[in-house]
């Protein structure tokens, strides 16, 4: 629909989601000619300042591939990508940040992905856990 494609696209809110910016161009790419949901979560830092992003998305044919990315300005760059599953299937994915007391006081992201062989049933769904330190620089 917008003239960056396949870059994804940003929207920005000032006011907690009440209101929402036009769409801009993200660095982010979109991988397939459908699309494909990706998954975004902040988690804030152990000092003040603006938290870090996270984004999950596949990035290979057919939705394979999925990729973890990071960003410590909002958005505006994603320099880190972690893989996640090889050149596995990886469709639909969500990300929850988890508080480890056992790690001293660090987060690791839980990362949940559908995954299907061949584009059909049966459907399953796998979980990984990440430590954040990859994106720390």
């Amino acid at each position: 629909m917008f003239p960056w494609s396949p870059n994804r696209t940003n929207y920005v809110s000032e006011d907690g989601g009440t209101t929402w910016s036009a769409g801009s161009p993200s660095q982010l790419l979109d991988n397939t000619d459908f699309g494909c949901e990706g998954a975004l979560v902040a988690v804030p830092l152990a000092t003040r300042g603006m938290p870090t992003l996270y984004f999950s998305e596949p990035v290979g044919v057919n939705r394979t591939n999925l990729v973890l990315r990071c960003s410590h300005d909002g958005g505006k760059t994603w320099p880190s990508a972690l893989p996640v599953n090889g050149d596995g299937p990886a469709a639909y994915s969500a990300l929850v940040p988890l508080w480890s007391h056992r790690d001293s006081g660090s987060y690791r992201l839980l990362i949940m992905w559908e995954q299907y062989p061949n584009r059909g049933p049966p459907v399953s769904f796998l979980t990984q856990t990440v430590d954040v330190d990859w994106c720390l620089h």
